[in-house]
């Protein structure tokens, strides 16, 4: 079995945004990370997998994007203090 490496840090941006509790949050990762989601997939629904690029909120995409880069930089720099 091919190791699924995505990050998954748009899962996490956007249900922060809408405030979803951190089980979420992290049930959704796990899921999408088991069903090799595609990188940029916000939920699932109805047994599809939602992306950020299917929101037509411009600046929401925009602000999401941001924080999930935030994210990914936060990661990379655990224990390097």
């Amino acid at each position: 079995m091919i190791k699924n490496n995505k990050d998954y840090s748009i899962i996490k941006a956007w249900n922060t945004h809408t405030q979803s509790s951190n089980y979420w949050i992290l049930a959704q990762s796990e899921l999408a990370r088991k069903e090799n989601a595609p990188e940029n997939a916000i939920y699932k629904r109805e047994g599809v997998w939602r992306t950020l690029d299917q929101c037509t909120n411009k600046e929401l995409v925009k602000r999401v994007k941001e924080y999930a880069r935030l994210l990914r930089n936060d990661s990379t720099n655990i224990g390097q203090e």
